[in-house]
């Protein structure tokens, strides 16, 4: 599908670096329900817009979550919202940023316990750098 590999953390929970809109449909063949943007518009010249991928996204019926974050403003300013995010009721939820890294440590801060010790380990294992979820956790 791409050269910008899925990154499968858990059986509902993916990260990658930056989606095209052209690998829309193939998000949705692979069971994907929600794609959730963690990178600004604009962070790199020619990145594809939010609202490309949300256009994209309406056309194949999956979801499309803003959230995007910069290491001035991680995490965000609603964790506990993206926790609800990261865990839908059905389907699976793929997050972007540039290599995936900050969506990883989104969705490890979203965790705790022995969740979040979990979901390091499945970052690490994709050789994921987890050092803010670490420092902010």
């Amino acid at each position: 599908m791409t050269t910008n590999p899925i990154m499968h953390l858990t059986e509902k929970v993916s990260v990658m670096g930056q989606v095209s809109p052209e690998q829309i449909a193939a998000l949705k063949a692979e069971g994907f329900t929600t794609v959730m943007c963690n990178r600004p518009d604009h962070e790199d010249p020619g990145q594809p817009t939010m609202d490309e991928l949300a256009g994209a996204c309406e056309e194949y019926g999956l979801r499309f979550v803003r959230y995007p974050l910069t290491m001035m403003n991680f995490p965000g300013d609603d964790v506990a919202g993206m926790a609800e995010e990261f865990e839908p009721e059905t389907g699976k939820v793929l997050a972007y940023c540039r290599t995936g890294t900050r969506s990883a440590n989104l969705w490890i801060l979203t965790l705790a316990g022995d969740a979040r010790l979990t979901a390091f380990a499945a970052a690490e294992r994709y050789g994921i750098n987890t050092m803010s979820a670490r420092q902010l956790g």
